[in-house]
């Protein structure tokens, strides 16, 4: 049995449907609180990897976490063109240090 197989079986053994439209709700709700980027991406994160029906491509990935960001980082991330979510998430995680350090990030 391979591990695709397996991952179904057990969430189709362990993981009610109910639960997980409640976890894919969060996450298309799920947006940074004030300055807190580290929280809002480890959520972020642990989402994408309960909710194993949603489609998780890279390009997809990237355009929901952006999403989720505080407006003001929304735009400089996304112009940036970023190619892989790590690039997202540290480029997010920069400009909201360098925000918070220069007094910019008053959330």
């Amino acid at each position: 049995m391979g591990w695709e197989t397996l991952r179904d079986l057990m969430i189709e053994e362990y993981c009610p449907r109910g639960d997980i439209q409640k976890l894919e709700e969060e996450l298309w709700s799920l947006t940074m609180k004030g300055s807190d980027v580290v929280s809002y991406t480890a959520r972020f994160c642990e989402l994408v990897a309960l909710c194993p029906n949603m489609d998780h491509t890279e390009g997809k990935k990237i355009e929901r976490y952006i999403w989720g960001l505080m407006p003001p980082y929304q735009g400089n991330v996304l112009a940036s063109h970023p190619t892989t979510f790590d690039s997202a998430k540290r480029l997010a995680q920069r400009l909201i240090d360098h925000g918070v350090r220069d007094g910019f990030c008053a959330f």
